[in-house]
């Protein structure tokens, strides 16, 4: 049996890769994933990405959970939050992302073909450009950007440290997702930072 873990929370970063715009500011330890003004307001057309750096074991019955705490917080002079949200992705080893050596600029996360074509990409994400004037959306994600399954929450969810939990059960091959802001919980089987990110895996 083989065992992955690994946990990142405040002044301990290790292992892994930072591409783009992703910033680690030394007067606010988070990763933040969106270029900023000195005056803390998010840039336009900014992508940050963050990649764990070593191959984790996977396997055909593998079981793993994760846990992020992040924040998406919108310009003090923009009443909509900038870029699209923030997604956790697992990639294949070796995986090619749609963009090749260059930056995108902004849009589907970073992660999946803007035309549309099929990526090898797993994410469950907090969208805030397909959600409605009053919500979010709130999706799993599976080689295209269009969820296959997914919930709106509410808009007031923008600003507030959320966490993210996402789990899968390799026997039942279920996926499980669950967002909350430590008030009510919304399952579904700007500035943008993070917080906090734990892994656990385990493959016979």
């Amino acid at each position: 049996m083989a065992s992955f873990q690994y946990n990142f929370s405040n002044r301990i970063v290790k292992d892994l890769s930072f591409q783009f715009d992703t910033d680690y500011p030394e007067q606010n330890p988070v990763l933040r994933l969106t270029k900023t003004d000195e005056n803390g307001n998010a840039l336009p057309w900014s992508t940050g990405r963050i990649l764990y750096s070593r191959t984790i074991p996977f396997g055909p019955a593998v079981d793993f959970k994760t846990t992020v705490k992040f924040t998406v917080k919108r310009n003090v002079s923009n009443s909509s939050p900038i870029a699209d949200g923030l997604a956790f992705f697992i990639v294949p080893e070796g995986h090619t992302f749609p963009e090749g050596t260059s930056p995108p600029p902004g849009g589907n996360f970073g992660l999946f073909d803007p035309s549309g074509k099929s990526s090898n990409v797993f994410a469950v994400a907090f969208d805030t450009l397909l959600g409605t004037p009053n919500s979010v959306s709130f999706g799993i994600d599976i080689q295209v950007r269009k969820p296959v399954a997914k919930r709106d929450v509410p808009y007031s969810f923008v600003g507030k440290e959320l966490t993210l939990v996402v789990s899968y059960d390799g026997a039942t091959r279920a996926i499980s997702a669950s967002i909350t802001d430590g008030s009510v919980p919304f399952p579904n089987a700007a500035v943008h930072d993070v917080h906090y990110w734990e892994f656990n895996s385990t493959a016979p």
